[in-house]
């Protein structure tokens, strides 16, 4: 009976140090590949940016701040672009909601999901949304370039996405 005393004890007194050993599960586990901070690559006439996606608010959303700087051109004045997104969770494990501001006055809601491999984030507006439809997707390289792709799908023909801006970023 002794014995079975003492075991009890040193296991009562251990689990919470085991536990503390386990790696708990995250909702953010499947961004692992876009969270940091990554830098543009590509022609300086096509201008020069910077985004990081962290997690924030001990670890119950992600945030993306994003800063681009616009070279001028003959068709155009130069300019910043800043923009702002917060990820949650959503209802469901796998689901995610996003809300992405930016310094022109947007504002965009999205449901966000990543693929199954790990490799690909896309975040899109609802097909009852007014106007214009909007998807955002990040698909990881092989040579650990990301390409980012924004397209938009007019109203009416909430499918037919057509790529509005497209470029590349390199993990700093």
């Amino acid at each position: 009976m002794r014995n079975t005393l003492n075991f009890l004890l040193v296991m009562l007194v251990a689990s919470p140090a085991l536990a503390q050993g386990r790696k708990a599960s995250s909702p953010w586990d499947a961004w692992a590949f876009l969270v940091g901070t990554w830098e543009s690559v590509g022609k300086p006439e096509e201008g020069k940016g910077q985004f990081s996606l962290e997690p924030a608010l001990d670890g119950k959303v992600l945030i993306r701040k994003n800063l681009t700087d616009l070279p001028a051109s003959k068709d155009r004045p130069g300019g910043r672009h800043e923009d702002l997104m917060v990820v949650a969770p959503g209802p469901a494990a796998s689901a995610y909601t996003a809300s992405y501001w930016d310094n022109e006055g947007h504002a965009i809601a999205y449901r966000a999901e990543v693929a199954p491999d790990g490799r690909s984030a896309t975040f899109v507006t609802d097909v009852a949304a007014p106007g214009p439809r909007f998807r955002l997707t990040y698909l990881a390289g092989a040579d650990g370039l990301l390409t980012i792709r924004f397209e938009i799908a007019p109203p009416g023909t909430p499918d037919a996405f057509k790529v509005y801006l497209e470029g590349h970023a390199r993990r700093k």
